[in-house]
């Protein structure tokens, strides 16, 4: 499913692989109470949150922006044909994303640059396509930018045994630095003109978002700081998907607190939408605008 954006100077694409109830929101949100959830039931259901099996919706996609010459890919998304067995719902996909590319005049051949916001399986996962028995680069023509707090860390977790050595570093990451395609990046560099990215560690230790500006309009690829909208009312609520739960509350909070000061939209990497979340203060913290009927 392709969504589209169009800004000055800009066309940004949302490619979703698939979205929905994916993760008990117990176990996904561990700090969450069903009181709650039970309070927030009347803007979450159905579109976040699906109360007859307690899952909260997640969207798995790639973000494309698209600025004259410079074709840029924000995340990779899941990918096809990849093996994760403890996620279900992420297990041997096969999409038509490659079709998608085609179909907004973004081939594989034709993409600059690819930016990881960080290493997490669910997020590299089109960095690579299958040829005979190896992965190979999808974007054969593309600059890779690993955040490279990231790559330390879990280059050293993977060559020391402690990652799964069939999972995602594998079939994603490595190929990209064996094929000499990667570049590692830190919070404050640019890539394109387009993005700047910001240091937001917790959820992982190198995680970068990455603000883009267009004429009057700016947008912050604002990754796995928040997976579910109800973490801005409760930015304590970290996922258990997060390495240092305490370092992504503090981050969370300053990511929220950027938000409400400029006014940017905000698109954290699993929510389905193109115009993004506006982030007010309230008294009890913060609150949130979500565009309604943008599909």
């Amino acid at each position: 499913m392709i969504h589209h954006r169009h800004m000055q100077g800009v066309d940004y694409y949302q490619l979703l692989e698939f979205v929905g109830p994916t993760h008990p929101a117990d176990i996904m949100l561990p700090k969450l109470t069903a009181g709650q959830l039970a309070c927030n039931s009347g803007w979450l259901c159905p579109k976040y949150w699906s109360p007859a099996s307690n899952r909260i919706v997640l969207s798995m996609h790639l973000n494309v922006i698209k600025a004259g010459s410079e074709i840029v890919i924000v995340d990779c998304g899941v990918g096809n044909f990849k093996r994760r067995p403890p996620s279900p719902s992420q297990d041997n996909l096969n999409t038509p994303v490659l079709d998608w590319l085609r179909a907004i005049d973004c081939p594989p051949e034709r993409v600059n640059h690819v930016v990881m916001t960080h290493l997490h399986g669910d997020h590299v996962g089109w960095n690579t396509v299958r040829q005979g028995d190896r992965w190979v680069p999808t974007f054969p023509n593309a600059t890779y930018y690993f955040p490279e707090v990231d790559w330390n860390h879990f280059s050293k977790r993977f060559f020391s045994g402690v990652l799964d050595p069939k999972g995602s570093f594998e079939d994603s990451i490595l190929p990209i630095a064996c094929a000499d395609r990667m570049k590692l990046i830190n919070g404050g560099d640019e890539i394109a003109g387009l993005l700047t990215g910001i240091a937001a560690p917790g959820h992982t230790p190198g995680q970068l978002v990455y603000t883009m500006s267009a004429g009057d309009e700016t947008c912050l690829f604002a990754a796995d700081t928040m997976h579910h909208p109800i973490q801005v009312m409760y930015p304590h609520v970290s996922s258990r998907a997060c390495e240092d739960g305490e370092t992504a509350h503090r981050t969370r909070v300053s990511i929220l607190q950027l938000a409400a000061d400029t006014g940017c939209d905000v698109l954290p990497a699993h929510y389905f939408g193109t115009k993004g979340w506006r982030i007010t203060r309230s008294p009890a913290g913060f609150d949130l605008e979500i565009p309604a009927n943008e599909f």
